[in-house]
Protein backbone atom coordinates (compact mmCIF):
# COMPACT_ATOMS: atom_id res chain seq x y z
CA UNK A 1 0.00 0.00 0.00
CA UNK A 2 1.18 3.51 -0.86
CA UNK A 3 0.50 6.39 1.52
CA UNK A 4 0.26 9.82 -0.11
CA UNK A 5 0.85 12.73 2.27
CA UNK A 6 -0.59 16.06 1.13
CA UNK A 7 -0.84 19.46 2.74
CA UNK A 8 -4.34 20.08 1.34
CA UNK A 9 -6.86 17.86 -0.43
CA UNK A 10 -8.76 18.41 -2.61
CA UNK A 11 -7.50 21.56 -4.30
CA UNK A 12 -8.74 22.69 -7.72
CA UNK A 13 -5.35 23.93 -8.87
CA UNK A 14 -3.68 20.62 -7.98
CA UNK A 15 -5.66 18.39 -10.31
CA UNK A 16 -2.39 16.79 -11.41
CA UNK A 17 -2.09 15.15 -7.99
CA UNK A 18 -5.65 13.91 -8.26
CA UNK A 19 -4.84 12.48 -11.70
CA UNK A 20 -1.91 10.54 -10.25
CA UNK A 21 -4.06 9.14 -7.46
CA UNK A 22 -6.75 8.06 -9.93
CA UNK A 23 -4.18 6.40 -12.18
CA UNK A 24 -2.78 4.43 -9.23
CA UNK A 25 -6.33 3.40 -8.26
CA UNK A 26 -7.06 2.37 -11.85
CA UNK A 27 -4.22 -0.12 -11.56
CA UNK A 28 -5.81 -1.64 -8.43
CA UNK A 29 -2.82 -0.64 -6.30
CA UNK A 30 -3.91 -0.06 -2.69
CA UNK A 31 -3.41 3.51 -1.53
CA UNK A 32 -4.29 5.80 1.32
CA UNK A 33 -4.27 9.62 1.34
CA UNK A 34 -3.47 11.54 4.51
CA UNK A 35 -4.04 15.27 4.19
CA UNK A 36 -3.09 17.85 6.78
CA UNK A 37 -6.30 19.73 6.02
CA UNK A 38 -8.75 20.97 3.42
CA UNK A 39 -8.04 23.92 1.15
CA UNK A 40 -9.46 26.91 3.08
CA UNK A 41 -11.39 28.45 0.19
CA UNK A 42 -14.66 26.85 -0.83
CA UNK A 43 -13.71 26.51 -4.50
CA UNK A 44 -15.55 23.25 -5.05
CA UNK A 45 -13.84 20.12 -6.29
CA UNK A 46 -13.25 18.06 -9.40
CA UNK A 47 -15.70 15.16 -9.85
CA UNK A 48 -12.80 12.67 -9.94
CA UNK A 49 -12.33 13.25 -6.20
CA UNK A 50 -15.12 10.68 -5.77
CA UNK A 51 -12.72 7.98 -7.03
CA UNK A 52 -10.46 8.34 -3.96
CA UNK A 53 -12.76 9.93 -1.38
CA UNK A 54 -13.00 6.76 0.72
CA UNK A 55 -9.21 6.55 0.87
CA UNK A 56 -8.74 10.04 2.36
CA UNK A 57 -8.17 10.89 6.02
CA UNK A 58 -7.54 14.32 7.53
CA UNK A 59 -4.83 14.50 10.17
CA UNK A 60 -6.28 17.68 11.66
CA UNK A 61 -9.37 15.66 12.60
CA UNK A 62 -7.88 12.50 14.08
CA UNK A 63 -7.70 14.10 17.54
CA UNK A 64 -5.04 12.80 19.90
CA UNK A 65 -4.67 9.66 17.80
CA UNK A 66 -6.23 6.24 18.19
CA UNK A 67 -3.46 5.24 20.57
CA UNK A 68 -2.21 7.50 23.36
CA UNK A 69 1.21 8.86 22.58
CA UNK A 70 2.87 7.42 25.66
CA UNK A 71 1.61 3.94 24.87
CA UNK A 72 2.59 4.44 21.22
CA UNK A 73 6.15 5.34 22.21
CA UNK A 74 6.36 2.26 24.42
CA UNK A 75 5.06 -0.02 21.69
CA UNK A 76 7.37 1.41 19.07
CA UNK A 77 10.34 1.22 21.42
CA UNK A 78 9.67 -2.45 22.14
CA UNK A 79 9.65 -3.26 18.42
CA UNK A 80 12.49 -1.06 17.21
CA UNK A 81 14.30 0.61 20.09
CA UNK A 82 17.28 1.82 18.07
CA UNK A 83 15.11 3.21 15.28
CA UNK A 84 12.87 5.17 17.65
CA UNK A 85 15.85 6.54 19.57
CA UNK A 86 17.41 7.68 16.30
CA UNK A 87 14.15 9.31 15.20
CA UNK A 88 13.86 11.11 18.54
CA UNK A 89 17.41 12.42 18.25
CA UNK A 90 16.93 13.66 14.69
CA UNK A 91 13.45 15.13 15.12
CA UNK A 92 13.37 16.40 18.69
CA UNK A 93 16.91 16.90 19.88
CA UNK A 94 18.63 18.17 16.73
CA UNK A 95 15.63 19.98 15.21
CA UNK A 96 13.32 20.67 18.14
CA UNK A 97 12.43 24.11 16.84
CA UNK A 98 10.65 22.61 13.87
CA UNK A 99 10.01 18.91 14.41
CA UNK A 100 9.25 18.41 18.09
CA UNK A 101 5.48 18.51 17.73
CA UNK A 102 5.55 16.48 14.51
CA UNK A 103 7.53 13.75 16.29
CA UNK A 104 4.95 13.59 19.07
CA UNK A 105 1.95 13.60 16.72
CA UNK A 106 3.53 10.93 14.52
CA UNK A 107 3.99 8.29 17.25
CA UNK A 108 0.51 6.69 17.06
CA UNK A 109 0.33 7.26 13.30
CA UNK A 110 3.55 5.31 12.75
CA UNK A 111 1.98 2.27 14.38
CA UNK A 112 -1.10 2.65 12.17
CA UNK A 113 1.06 2.68 9.02
CA UNK A 114 2.52 -0.69 9.93
CA UNK A 115 -0.92 -2.14 10.65
CA UNK A 116 -2.28 -0.79 7.37
CA UNK A 117 0.51 -2.50 5.46
CA UNK A 118 1.94 0.70 3.98
CA UNK A 119 5.12 -0.02 2.00
CA UNK A 120 5.99 3.49 0.81
CA UNK A 121 5.21 7.06 1.86
CA UNK A 122 5.14 9.80 -0.77
CA UNK A 123 4.65 13.52 -0.16
CA UNK A 124 3.79 16.08 -2.82
CA UNK A 125 5.55 19.45 -2.41
CA UNK A 126 8.48 20.25 -0.16
CA UNK A 127 6.20 21.54 2.58
CA UNK A 128 4.67 20.45 5.88
CA UNK A 129 3.63 17.26 4.11
CA UNK A 130 7.30 16.42 3.57
CA UNK A 131 7.97 17.14 7.26
CA UNK A 132 5.37 14.59 8.31
CA UNK A 133 6.62 12.07 5.75
CA UNK A 134 10.12 12.34 7.24
CA UNK A 135 8.86 11.83 10.80
CA UNK A 136 6.62 8.90 9.91
CA UNK A 137 9.39 7.24 7.93
CA UNK A 138 11.97 7.57 10.70
CA UNK A 139 9.56 6.19 13.30
CA UNK A 140 8.05 3.38 11.22
CA UNK A 141 11.03 2.39 9.08
CA UNK A 142 8.88 2.73 5.95
CA UNK A 143 10.79 4.47 3.12
CA UNK A 144 9.55 7.82 1.82
CA UNK A 145 10.01 10.13 -1.13
CA UNK A 146 8.96 13.68 -2.00
CA UNK A 147 8.03 15.44 -5.22
CA UNK A 148 9.45 18.98 -5.38
CA UNK A 149 7.38 20.79 -7.98
CA UNK A 150 8.71 24.31 -8.47
CA UNK A 151 7.69 27.17 -6.21
CA UNK A 152 8.39 24.98 -3.17
CA UNK A 153 12.10 24.96 -4.02
CA UNK A 154 12.58 27.97 -6.33
CA UNK A 155 10.52 30.62 -4.53
CA UNK A 156 9.78 29.32 -1.04
CA UNK A 157 12.62 26.90 -0.19
CA UNK A 158 12.06 24.59 2.75
CA UNK A 159 14.36 25.44 5.67
CA UNK A 160 15.20 21.75 6.16
CA UNK A 161 15.42 20.64 2.54
CA UNK A 162 18.80 19.06 3.20
CA UNK A 163 17.54 17.04 6.17
CA UNK A 164 14.56 15.71 4.22
CA UNK A 165 16.68 14.87 1.18
CA UNK A 166 19.23 13.10 3.38
CA UNK A 167 16.66 10.59 4.64
CA UNK A 168 14.37 10.27 1.60
CA UNK A 169 14.88 7.46 -0.89
CA UNK A 170 14.38 10.00 -3.66
CA UNK A 171 13.43 13.60 -4.38
CA UNK A 172 11.39 13.63 -7.56
CA UNK A 173 11.28 16.77 -9.65
CA UNK A 174 9.86 17.48 -13.08
CA UNK A 175 12.68 19.24 -14.91
CA UNK A 176 16.43 19.29 -15.43
CA UNK A 177 16.32 22.93 -14.36
CA UNK A 178 14.91 21.94 -10.97
CA UNK A 179 17.48 19.16 -10.71
CA UNK A 180 20.27 21.69 -11.22
CA UNK A 181 18.76 23.91 -8.52
CA UNK A 182 18.52 21.03 -6.04
CA UNK A 183 22.15 20.17 -6.68
CA UNK A 184 23.10 23.79 -5.98
CA UNK A 185 21.27 23.49 -2.65
CA UNK A 186 23.44 20.56 -1.65
CA UNK A 187 21.04 17.69 -2.41
CA UNK A 188 23.01 14.60 -3.35
CA UNK A 189 22.88 13.67 -7.01
CA UNK A 190 21.92 10.06 -6.27
CA UNK A 191 18.82 11.29 -4.41
CA UNK A 192 17.33 13.23 -7.34
CA UNK A 193 15.05 11.66 -9.96
CA UNK A 194 13.79 13.76 -12.88
CA UNK A 195 10.28 12.55 -13.74
CA UNK A 196 8.19 14.99 -15.79
CA UNK A 197 4.63 15.78 -14.89
CA UNK A 198 2.15 13.74 -16.87
CA UNK A 199 -1.20 14.32 -18.49
CA UNK A 200 -3.97 11.90 -19.43
CA UNK A 201 -3.95 12.60 -23.16
CA UNK A 202 -7.09 10.49 -23.61
CA UNK A 203 -9.04 13.05 -21.60
CA UNK A 204 -8.26 15.85 -24.06
CA UNK A 205 -9.56 16.33 -27.58
CA UNK A 206 -7.37 17.87 -30.27
CA UNK A 207 -9.91 19.98 -32.14
CA UNK A 208 -9.47 20.52 -35.88
CA UNK A 209 -8.92 24.26 -35.77
CA UNK A 210 -7.99 24.49 -39.44
CA UNK A 211 -11.65 24.55 -40.41
CA UNK A 212 -12.60 27.53 -38.28
CA UNK A 213 -13.80 30.73 -39.86
CA UNK A 214 -10.96 33.09 -40.64
CA UNK A 215 -13.23 36.04 -39.88
CA UNK A 216 -13.61 35.08 -36.21
CA UNK A 217 -11.02 36.68 -33.90
CA UNK A 218 -8.50 34.13 -32.59
CA UNK A 219 -9.10 33.00 -29.04
CA UNK A 220 -6.13 33.16 -26.63
CA UNK A 221 -6.35 31.08 -23.43
CA UNK A 222 -4.48 31.23 -20.13
CA UNK A 223 -5.05 28.84 -17.22
CA UNK A 224 -3.24 30.12 -14.14
CA UNK A 225 -3.76 31.29 -10.58
CA UNK A 226 -4.20 35.02 -10.15
CA UNK A 227 -1.03 35.54 -8.15
CA UNK A 228 2.00 37.76 -8.89
CA UNK A 229 4.24 34.86 -9.91
CA UNK A 230 1.91 33.96 -12.79
CA UNK A 231 2.53 37.33 -14.48
CA UNK A 232 -1.05 38.10 -15.50
CA UNK A 233 -0.15 41.81 -15.37
CA UNK A 234 2.54 41.13 -17.98
CA UNK A 235 -0.04 39.33 -20.08
CA UNK A 236 -2.47 42.25 -19.89
CA UNK A 237 0.21 44.73 -20.94
CA UNK A 238 1.01 42.56 -23.96
CA UNK A 239 -2.68 42.35 -24.83
CA UNK A 240 -2.98 46.14 -24.52
CA UNK A 241 -0.14 46.58 -26.99
CA UNK A 242 -1.76 44.10 -29.40
CA UNK A 243 -5.03 45.97 -29.18
CA UNK A 244 -3.33 49.31 -29.81
CA UNK A 245 -1.76 47.83 -32.94
CA UNK A 246 -5.15 46.84 -34.27
CA UNK A 247 -4.75 43.07 -33.86
CA UNK A 248 -8.15 41.40 -33.54
CA UNK A 249 -8.38 38.74 -30.78
CA UNK A 250 -10.25 37.69 -27.67
CA UNK A 251 -8.75 36.22 -24.52
CA UNK A 252 -9.89 34.11 -21.58
CA UNK A 253 -8.06 33.78 -18.27
CA UNK A 254 -9.19 30.79 -16.19
CA UNK A 255 -8.21 30.76 -12.52
CA UNK A 256 -8.88 32.49 -9.24
CA UNK A 257 -6.69 34.13 -6.65
CA UNK A 258 -6.00 37.10 -4.44
CA UNK A 259 -4.97 39.36 -7.35
CA UNK A 260 -8.34 39.15 -9.10
CA UNK A 261 -9.66 42.62 -8.20
CA UNK A 262 -6.37 44.34 -9.02
CA UNK A 263 -6.01 42.55 -12.35
CA UNK A 264 -9.58 43.30 -13.40
CA UNK A 265 -8.94 46.97 -12.62
CA UNK A 266 -5.79 46.81 -14.76
CA UNK A 267 -7.73 45.20 -17.61
CA UNK A 268 -10.30 47.96 -17.43
CA UNK A 269 -7.59 50.63 -17.35
CA UNK A 270 -6.10 49.19 -20.55
CA UNK A 271 -9.45 49.26 -22.33
CA UNK A 272 -9.71 45.48 -22.63
CA UNK A 273 -13.13 44.99 -21.00
CA UNK A 274 -14.69 43.59 -24.17
CA UNK A 275 -11.61 41.56 -25.11
CA UNK A 276 -10.32 39.83 -21.96
CA UNK A 277 -12.60 37.67 -19.83
CA UNK A 278 -11.64 36.63 -16.29
CA UNK A 279 -13.51 33.34 -15.97
CA UNK A 280 -12.43 32.53 -12.40
CA UNK A 281 -11.90 28.99 -11.11
CA UNK A 282 -13.69 26.42 -13.21
CA UNK A 283 -14.48 22.71 -12.88
CA UNK A 284 -12.42 20.41 -15.04
CA UNK A 285 -15.03 19.87 -17.77
CA UNK A 286 -15.29 23.65 -18.28
CA UNK A 287 -11.49 23.96 -18.50
CA UNK A 288 -11.45 21.21 -21.11
CA UNK A 289 -14.10 23.10 -23.08
CA UNK A 290 -11.93 26.21 -22.91
CA UNK A 291 -8.96 24.30 -24.35
CA UNK A 292 -11.13 23.05 -27.21
CA UNK A 293 -12.43 26.53 -27.97
CA UNK A 294 -9.03 28.24 -27.94
CA UNK A 295 -6.58 28.77 -30.79
CA UNK A 296 -3.45 29.53 -28.76
CA UNK A 297 -2.33 29.00 -25.17
CA UNK A 298 -0.39 31.85 -23.54
CA UNK A 299 1.59 31.89 -20.30
CA UNK A 300 3.51 34.89 -18.93
CA UNK A 301 4.78 33.58 -15.59
CA UNK A 302 7.73 35.06 -13.72
CA UNK A 303 8.62 31.61 -12.40
CA UNK A 304 7.37 28.09 -13.07
CA UNK A 305 8.18 24.49 -12.35
CA UNK A 306 6.86 22.22 -15.07
CA UNK A 307 3.33 23.57 -15.54
CA UNK A 308 0.61 20.99 -16.08
CA UNK A 309 -1.56 23.62 -17.77
CA UNK A 310 0.98 23.68 -20.61
CA UNK A 311 0.82 19.88 -20.89
CA UNK A 312 -2.98 20.01 -20.99
CA UNK A 313 -2.88 22.67 -23.68
CA UNK A 314 -0.44 20.57 -25.71
CA UNK A 315 -2.65 17.48 -25.28
CA UNK A 316 -5.52 19.58 -26.64
CA UNK A 317 -3.53 20.39 -29.77
CA UNK A 318 -2.83 23.98 -28.80
CA UNK A 319 0.41 25.75 -29.71
CA UNK A 320 1.93 27.38 -26.63
CA UNK A 321 3.56 30.77 -26.12
CA UNK A 322 5.49 30.89 -22.84
CA UNK A 323 8.52 32.55 -21.20
CA UNK A 324 11.95 31.05 -21.72
CA UNK A 325 12.44 30.09 -18.05
CA UNK A 326 12.92 27.10 -15.72
CA UNK A 327 11.39 23.90 -17.13
CA UNK A 328 9.38 25.46 -19.95
CA UNK A 329 12.08 25.00 -22.65
CA UNK A 330 11.99 21.29 -21.73
CA UNK A 331 8.29 21.23 -22.61
CA UNK A 332 8.23 23.57 -25.61
CA UNK A 333 10.83 23.50 -28.37
CA UNK A 334 10.91 27.04 -29.67
CA UNK A 335 9.32 27.15 -33.11
CA UNK A 336 8.12 23.52 -32.99
CA UNK A 337 5.28 23.22 -30.44
CA UNK A 338 5.04 26.98 -29.90
CA UNK A 339 7.21 29.96 -29.16
CA UNK A 340 9.30 31.13 -26.20
CA UNK A 341 9.91 34.78 -25.29
CA UNK A 342 12.15 36.56 -22.75
CA UNK A 343 10.55 36.45 -19.30
CA UNK A 344 8.71 39.59 -18.10
CA UNK A 345 9.12 41.29 -21.51
CA UNK A 346 5.53 42.17 -22.39
CA UNK A 347 6.62 43.91 -25.58
CA UNK A 348 8.38 40.78 -26.84
CA UNK A 349 5.32 38.73 -25.93
CA UNK A 350 3.08 41.10 -27.88
CA UNK A 351 5.38 40.94 -30.91
CA UNK A 352 5.43 37.12 -30.77
CA UNK A 353 1.65 36.95 -30.59
CA UNK A 354 1.23 39.44 -33.42
CA UNK A 355 3.50 37.36 -35.63
CA UNK A 356 1.74 34.08 -34.86
CA UNK A 357 -1.74 35.54 -35.31
CA UNK A 358 -0.97 36.99 -38.75
CA UNK A 359 -3.16 35.37 -41.45
CA UNK A 360 -0.05 34.26 -43.33
CA UNK A 361 1.01 32.15 -40.35
CA UNK A 362 -2.27 30.33 -39.91
CA UNK A 363 -0.88 27.08 -41.34
CA UNK A 364 2.25 27.26 -39.20
CA UNK A 365 0.10 27.74 -36.10
CA UNK A 366 -1.91 24.61 -36.87
CA UNK A 367 1.30 22.65 -37.47
CA UNK A 368 2.62 23.73 -34.06
CA UNK A 369 -0.62 22.53 -32.46
CA UNK A 370 -0.24 19.13 -34.09
CA UNK A 371 3.36 18.87 -32.93
CA UNK A 372 2.28 19.86 -29.40
CA UNK A 373 -0.32 17.08 -29.28
CA UNK A 374 2.18 14.53 -30.56
CA UNK A 375 4.82 15.49 -27.99
CA UNK A 376 2.33 15.37 -25.12
CA UNK A 377 1.28 11.84 -26.09
CA UNK A 378 4.84 10.64 -26.65
CA UNK A 379 6.80 12.23 -23.79
CA UNK A 380 4.33 13.33 -21.13
CA UNK A 381 1.60 10.70 -20.88
CA UNK A 382 0.29 10.15 -17.36
CA UNK A 383 0.63 6.36 -17.63
CA UNK A 384 4.33 6.67 -18.47
CA UNK A 385 5.16 9.09 -15.65
CA UNK A 386 3.25 7.02 -13.08
CA UNK A 387 5.17 3.94 -14.26
CA UNK A 388 8.40 5.75 -13.44
CA UNK A 389 7.20 6.80 -9.98
CA UNK A 390 5.95 3.35 -9.04
CA UNK A 391 9.23 1.79 -10.14
CA UNK A 392 11.03 4.11 -7.71
CA UNK A 393 8.58 3.29 -4.90
CA UNK A 394 9.20 -0.42 -5.38
CA UNK A 395 12.98 -0.04 -5.51
CA UNK A 396 13.20 0.48 -1.73
CA UNK A 397 11.40 -2.28 0.18
CA UNK A 398 10.18 -1.74 3.73
CA UNK A 399 12.28 -3.43 6.43
CA UNK A 400 10.66 -6.21 8.42
CA UNK A 401 8.52 -5.19 11.43
CA UNK A 402 11.11 -6.57 13.87
CA UNK A 403 14.04 -4.63 12.40
CA UNK A 404 15.67 -2.50 15.10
Amino acid sequence: MILYLLKFFPKLSEAFILDELCEVKRRSIPLRVWALGRWPDDDGEHPEVAVVRNDVEYLDQDGPGRIRKGIALARLSMRAKKRVARAKRILRDDHADHYGYIYTESLPRAIRLRKLGVTHIHAHFMSEAADHALALSLLSGIPFSVTAHGSDILLYPHPHLGLIAEHATAIFTASKHNRKHLLSEGVREDRIRVIPNGVDTNAFVATDRAGRSESAPPHLLTVARLTPVKGIDILLRAYAKLNEQGVSFRATIVGGGRERARLIALRNKFGLIDIVNFAGDQPRNAVHDAYRDADLFVLASRSEGFPVSVLEAMASGLPVVAPDITGLPEQIENGVQGRLFPAEDFSALADTLKELLAPANRGALHAMGGAARERAATDFSLAHTVDMRLAQFEAHPTPSPRES
